[in-house]
């Protein structure tokens, strides 16, 4: 596989072949990373740090999601070890050789961009793990270890979210269904074995007509449900929660010493000013190890009983 390293203007002339993989994998780890123009302002402020912080050399692999300009691409290159950004004309041509096999994978990639953070990270992946981070991530002291899988027999690494964001009707999930999910898995920050990336299992799932329907009714969760069934609850571990933290209501209280990097979704990006402001005088702090903690299985009666005091909380809060 050919990879971009010049300027805008060569990577629109410069063919990349899945039939043409690297011969060598880089010692550097790759970090794949979604990006659109509308992100532009946060990733700015955010992915540098996470190379920034990084005692282990990373390069990055910018997955455009369809939207990037060429002075975004030029940008990304001032501010990023950019190991290649992949245009979204590219990836759909590439989708459609790699996918040619699984109809309905192909036409969920097609359909959102969710899809395409499920699979293009595996198209252009050259060794046996995928790391990804969202670029609303900011990373706040240095450390090690981040892109290492813990064990082999991990099949991925979530960060942990608040509640089970996940695009499925509870009653699917055990005990009142069959499937397996670890709780509270979110994909922002992930570290995936790539056999775990299955695509016949991920065609099954995706003909499954209710499955499909929830997909579409909350695509936002949808890549990250699909990571979460794929990896299952015993082959899977939360980062821990101390060091890797998502933004939420008394944030401020979450974020120690220890805390190595916040997610800032969109609903609490407001707050990331104030955490840069703060950037400088947690740069001198020595490198801290990357723990991970172990997953608990996730519970349609919990997953239940969470969507009830949301949208009671939601009702109350219309009426303010």
């Amino acid at each position: 596989m050919m990879v971009w390293r010049t300027n805008y203007a060569r990577l629109l002339q410069t063919p990349m072949s899945l039939s043409n993989p690297p011969q060598t994998v880089s010692p550097v780890k790759l970090v794949h990373s979604m990006i659109g123009h509308s992100t532009m302002g946060v990733t700015r402020k955010c992915l540098p740090t996470l190379v920034r912080y990084s005692r282990d050399p990373v390069q990055i692999i910018i997955h455009d999601d369809g939207s990037l300009t060429p002075d975004d691409c030029v940008q990304l290159r001032d501010i990023l070890p950019i190991h290649s950004i992949i245009l979204r004309e590219q990836s759909n041509a590439d989708a459609t050789a790699f996918l040619r096999n699984h109809p309905k994978c192909l036409s969920f990639r097609q359909t959102t961009v969710f899809g395409m953070k499920l699979f293009d990270p595996s198209f252009y992946e050259p060794s046996n793990t995928i790391a990804y981070c969202d670029s609303d991530i900011f990373f706040m002291r240095p450390f090690t270890g981040l892109f290492t899988m813990p064990s082999p027999d991990i099949r991925a690494v979530f960060m942990k979210d608040v509640w089970d964001g996940y695009a499925l009707s509870p009653q699917r999930v055990k005990p009142l269904g069959k499937l397996d999910m670890p709780r509270c898995s979110n994909a922002g920050l992930m570290l995936v074995a790539k056999h775990c990336v299955d695509l016949d299992r991920i065609e099954a799932l995706l003909s499954d007509a209710t499955l499909v329907h929830d997909f579409a009714q909350t695509p936002l969760w949808s890549e990250q449900t699909t990571y979460a069934i794929l990896a299952g609850s015993t082959q899977s571990l939360n980062f821990d929660e101390q060091q890797i933290v998502m933004a939420q209501d008394g944030l401020e209280a979450l974020v120690s010493e220890e805390c190595v990097g916040i997610h800032f979704v969109s609903t609490y990006r407001n707050l990331l000013d104030s955490y840069i402001e703060k950037d400088a005088a947690r740069r001198e702090l020595p490198p801290v190890a990357i723990r991970h903690d172990k997953t608990v299985p996730a519970s349609g009666v919990r997953m239940f009983a969470e969507k009830a005091q949301r949208a009671i909380a939601r009702r109350f809060a219309s009426r303010k």
